[in-house]
């Protein structure tokens, strides 16, 4: 049964994942330039920022948001489980894709930077396969 608080805060969850993993990595550029409209090496922050966030984040961003406002709004149903697996999935492979893998390569002129966050994006992902075993334990739970 669907509850208005629920449904609330699905919304508001909704809005606040869609701004974080969709909106922002799409426009970061824009918001930096009207805050700072004279800076000086936009052209380089341009380079940097294209290099760092992967194009597919959005995609998933936005898979992500729409997996977590569903498991919020069917709290206590049968398919919460589902909902809660899906998420887990796309919360993984959105953390793959903002850690670029562990190897995150950064080119300004002829200087190579690469730096290994494998470890960290490890560190990371436990938390979205445990919402996915979560998701897989309630929905084992609601077949019985």
């Amino acid at each position: 049964m669907l509850s208005k608080l629920n449904i609330i805060k699905g919304i508001f969850v909704f809005i606040f994942v869609f701004f974080l993993f969709c909106y922002l990595p799409l426009n970061i550029l824009n918001i930096i330039e009207k805050i700072l409209p004279n800076l000086a090496y936009s052209e380089l922050l341009s380079q940097f920022l294209s290099q760092i966030i992967h194009p597919n984040i959005p995609i998933f961003g936005f898979l992500f948001a729409i997996f977590v406002f569903l498991s919020t709004l069917s709290k206590n149903t049968k398919y919460n489980g589902i909902f809660i697996m899906l998420e887990g999935i796309t919360s993984t492979i959105l953390i793959y894709y903002i850690f670029q893998g562990g190897y995150i390569t950064i080119t300004i002129h002829n200087y190579k930077l690469i730096l290994d966050l494998t470890i960290i994006m490890l560190i990371s992902i436990i938390p979205s396969i445990l919402t996915f075993i979560k998701g897989l334990i309630i929905t084992i739970k609601t077949k019985k």
